[in-house]
């Protein structure tokens, strides 16, 4: 029970954590937008559609999850942020 109540405190803290960022963004086609630890690239594509930019690169460790942003149409490269910046 105290887990279920934890998770969605969690869930309504991050929406609206990602609803802030989200507003500071303003729009422009030429910004270039940099994802460190990008996943799969979903909150990458949020960012560029909100900014208006098609301009998208990520980092990430892991190899599917890099893949996978890959083929929504995000610039990523594998590296991990602990290490030397790739």
């Amino acid at each position: 029970m105290m887990k279920k109540i934890f998770l969605n405190q969690w869930k309504k803290a991050k929406q609206k954590n990602d609803n802030n960022i989200l507003n500071l963004c303003n729009k422009d086609h030429n910004a270039k937008i940099l994802d460190l630890g990008c996943d799969d690239g979903t909150w990458t594509l949020k960012l560029g559609e909100k900014v208006n930019t098609k301009n998208l690169f990520g980092i990430e460790i892991n190899n599917i999850a890099v893949e996978i942003a890959r083929n929504k149409g995000i610039n990523v490269k594998k590296g991990n942020l602990n290490k030397k910046f790739p």
